[in-house]
């Protein structure tokens, strides 16, 4: 019976380690630094930013640690225009999404947008604003029409379906076995890559934000 348990407790080993490495890792995020939101200003609204770039990088610099990323980045997007950045891995792609959502902080410059300084800008409002895609995308284990529709619940089916037509996913789901219905496994295991991509461009899309951002091996930022 002693044997019993040992071996027992010896097959729990794998497990148990790779729990260790994860509550390391929660605490690490606990400890984590929060961003400082002393932001006190709503961005324009559309109707008052005619003739205001919608974003504009100015002169932005970033590092991480030590490690310089981007330096003197400067460029403008106007509403309407879709802009994508290509460059090899590595490059500072994501980096420059992730600072206009302020994951993290500029170093040198400023990101601003319609004209404000985004650090000017409380957090949540600035969020109300955009919507992101990251490459690694996450389906819950549901409908497809609950996985598009979780980015704005109260929306009705006809929305949800027009979400799904601007995404190029309709024709897509109307062929699964019960269409919109259709439940997709954890992480959407049972759909493609691409498939699961176009789901959640419909998502991004539920919320209707005023910037969509996708992180592809090429990233686009795309007013709206």
């Amino acid at each position: 019976d002693c044997f019993a348990a040992i071996k027992s407790y010896y097959g729990q080993m794998a497990r148990l380690t790779v729990t260790d490495a994860c509550l390391d890792r929660i605490e690490e995020v606990f400890a984590a630094e929060e961003l400082a939101d002393t932001g006190k200003k709503a961005p324009v609204p559309v109707s008052d930013a005619a003739g205001i770039d919608e974003i504009e990088y100015d002169n932005v610099g970033f590092a991480y640690t030590e490690k310089e990323v981007l330096s003197n980045v400067s460029f403008k997007i106007r509403k309407g225009e879709m802009t994508a950045l290509v460059g090899p891995s590595g490059g500072g792609k994501s980096t420059i999404a992730s600072l206009l959502a302020r994951f993290w902080d500029v170093k040198t410059g400023k990101i601003l947008v319609r004209g404000e300084d985004i650090r000017d800008i409380s957090l949540g409002s600035l969020m109300d604003q955009i919507s992101m895609v990251f490459q690694r995308v996450y389906l819950f284990q549901d409908t497809v029409y609950n996985n598009i529709a979780i980015g704005r619940p109260e929306a009705t089916r006809e929305e949800v379906e027009e979400a799904a037509k601007k995404a190029r996913c309709y024709d897509f789901i109307m062929q699964l076995p019960n269409g919109f219905d259709t439940v997709i496994g954890e992480g959407g295991a049972s759909l493609s890559g691409g498939e699961q991509q176009m789901l959640a461009v419909g998502r991004a899309l539920m919320s209707r934000p005023k910037l969509i951002m996708m992180d592809e091996p090429s990233l686009g930022l795309a007013p709206i």
